[in-house]
């Protein structure tokens, strides 16, 4: 029995850190069985008048993929007496004479909106843009984001099954995802978040996330909610949190769809992916009061809406969880582990922790939908990318208890293009993470070895994939 108070902290702190690191991915199986339910969908020919709509299109030194999404605009079925093209364009390269060329070929149909400065980032252009167009629904697409066709139809269709309904989220496939073993990876878990979560949260009647890209919101929903806030890396998230807490609805479209881009290299992602981690985290300090406040919304909504904005922490509780794990193992001797492991209790553990372990690789081949062996490698990918993604998770929520300055960094779509080189060298300059992982990696396997010379290697295997991932990570940025 294990009687050392020095021990029991260690191992109070452990469990409960990862017990509340197993809530979230448990939270996978309820995602899981509400995405098997079916929506019946509205026919694409409605015999209703189709609205304006207003495309928002903010871009900042975009002129590698500018040219494409303009040109998908303009294909798009939709009567062009309808359509605004509306681009607010931050840009220092070439991308304002790009754009001024398609404004004068199409003066009557797009709008170009130059700002010197950068003021709200992203949100701001898009409120800049809210604020100098007339289309009754407004839809936003990032710059090399290419819509299908039918886009704009078939989100418009939705709008008219409940005046309450306030954006329609659209569906993001990948027009890079075969490129490599990363864009491949990142793909999946960006169809894990943006497709499989949305889709899951939509049919159960739950909180419905925009992502910033391939969405149509209903103008007056948004001006009731006053516009585009700029007060986190998610403007996305807060919108649609804000539209939601006020009594509107989201929806998930599945078949409105939009090609895009994933980002090409670990430290483009890992620069998208730091926003990814602040953002929600600040919209969790945001609504959480509002949130609980509201006697409209379910105690269900309620929990799985803070369940999705606090899931960044799952990064930081998982890293503590890591730590005081292989601290309990260096404490106590191994009698005592065994001791542990052996008893109901720790039965019941192993059971609790194998299932929600593996809850996520049963929603990657629910994705993936695994029929070859030959497909497991990229569920491999994506299990050593969010490994590493611990660690730098864990950093990224850190900087923001601290309080350090956030910026919006744009993502670099176009790896040719010289902006998006002077983007990339400016990311792979991060130092102190590549510090971060060897120093946390031999620090980790040192301590293992300690614990392996204790009798308990076969106990403490586990421990090995995070520092082996960290340092792998380490080499491939630098080659």
């Amino acid at each position: 029995m294990i009687t050392d108070p020095v021990e029991l902290v260690a191992l109070s702190i452990w469990m409960l850190a990862t017990l509340s690191t197993c809530v979230y991915s448990l939270n996978y199986y309820l995602l899981f069985w509400l995405n098997r339910k079916r929506i019946t969908v509205s026919p694409d020919n409605l015999n209703v008048e189709l609205p304006t709509v207003s495309i928002h299109i903010p871009v900042y030194n975009e002129a590698e993929v500018i040219e494409e999404t303009l040109e998908a605009c303009l294909n798009l079925d939709y009567p062009k007496h309808l359509l605004e093209i509306v681009v607010v364009d931050d840009s220092t390269d070439e991308t304002t004479e790009k754009v001024k060329e398609y404004v004068k070929r199409y003066p009557s149909l797009i709008k170009l909106i130059h700002r010197d400065g950068r003021y709200g980032y992203k949100a701001g252009a898009l409120q800049e843009a809210l604020e100098n167009s007339k289309g009754e629904f407004i839809l936003v697409l990032d710059a090399g984001s290419i819509p299908s066709r039918g886009f704009l139809k078939k989100a418009v269709k939705h709008f008219y099954r409940d005046e309450k309904i306030a954006f329609v989220q659209g569906r993001l496939k990948y027009k890079n995802d075969s490129e490599s073993w990363i864009t491949k990876a990142v793909s999946i878990i960006y169809e894990f978040y943006r497709v499989f979560t949305q889709s899951s949260l939509y049919k159960g009647g739950l909180f419905v996330a925009s992502v910033g890209n391939a969405v149509v919101y209903r103008r007056s929903a948004l001006e009731a909610v006053g516009g585009w806030n700029w007060d986190t890396l998610a403007e996305d998230l807060d919108v649609s949190y804000r539209l939601q807490i006020g009594g509107w609805i989201g929806v998930f479209a599945e078949d409105a769809v939009c090609r895009d881009d994933v980002p090409s290299s670990l430290q483009v992602f890992r620069t998208q992916y730091n926003r990814h981690i602040k953002g929600p985290i600040q919209n969790f300090k945001k609504h959480i009061v509002p949130l609980l406040s509201n006697p409209k919304i379910t105690v269900f909504k309620k929990v799985e809406a803070i369940l999705q904005l606090s899931a960044p922490l799952a990064f930081l509780v998982g890293q503590v969880s890591l730590l005081t794990g292989v601290l309990f193992y260096l404490l106590a001797p191994p009698e005592d582990v065994m001791y542990l492991w052996r008893s109901p209790v720790g039965a019941f553990l192993s059971i609790f922790f194998t299932l929600s372990f593996i809850a996520p690789f049963v929603v990657y081949i629910r994705i993936l939908k695994i029929d070859r062996l030959n497909k497991l490698r990229y569920l491999a990918a994506v299990a050593f990318i969010l490994t590493d993604y611990l660690l730098m998770g864990t950093k990224s929520i850190v900087e923001l208890l601290f309080k350090r300055k956030n910026v919006w960094i744009r993502t670099a779509k176009a790896a040719k293009s010289q902006e998006s080189k002077r983007s990339s060298s400016l990311i792979e300059k991060h130092y102190s993470e590549t510090f971060l992982r060897v120093f946390s990696s031999l620090t980790m396997l040192a301590l293992i070895l300690v614990i392996a010379e204790k009798g308990l290697i076969a106990y403490s295997l586990g421990f090995l994939l995070p520092p082996l991932c960290w340092l792998t990570s380490t080499i491939i940025e630098q080659t």
